[in-house]
């Protein structure tokens, strides 16, 4: 009984896993506009502005939690390159450093946040610059 139970969870896991990675290439691929390149074409083709992380949360105006069910640890995070268009859409996420099962929640709810748009010389302009991500689990 026992060693069919550990198959069982041994399976989810890999399930897990499998889903995991998918959804990272999915996300990366929705949001990148080069698989190659990453966001670092759009920024080199733009000439934008680098914001430090915290000038990147002060302009942060819309923001979901990320939520990953699976984790039961607490305290993880994900850094993830960020471009932010003139409107303040997030517009490429690219993965500096994290944990595959983490990046793509974290991938999903930052694509959804909203930042108040940098103005310069009387006109918006888009931004980018590297965020780390909270991520919470059953623990917290």
């Amino acid at each position: 009984m026992k060693r069919e139970q550990t198959h069982s969870n041994s399976s989810v896991l890999i399930v897990l896993v499998l889903l995991a990675l998918c959804s990272v290439s999915e996300s990366q691929d929705r949001y990148n506009p080069s698989k190659n390149d990453g966001c670092a074409a759009q920024i080199r083709s733009l000439g934008m502005l680098k914001l430090h992380t915290h000038q990147l949360l002060s302009r942060l105006v819309g923001k979901s939690e990320v939520l990953v069910p699976e984790y039961t640890g607490s305290g993880a995070s994900v850094t993830l390159e960020v471009v932010v268009g003139p409107e303040g859409h997030v517009s490429c996420i690219d993965n500096i450093r994290g944990h595959a099962l983490m990046t793509g929640p974290a991938v999903e709810a930052v694509s959804k946040w909203h930042f108040k748009p940098l103005v310069r010389a009387g006109e918006p302009e888009p931004f980018y610059g590297d965020l780390v991500v909270s991520i919470k689990g059953k623990r917290d």
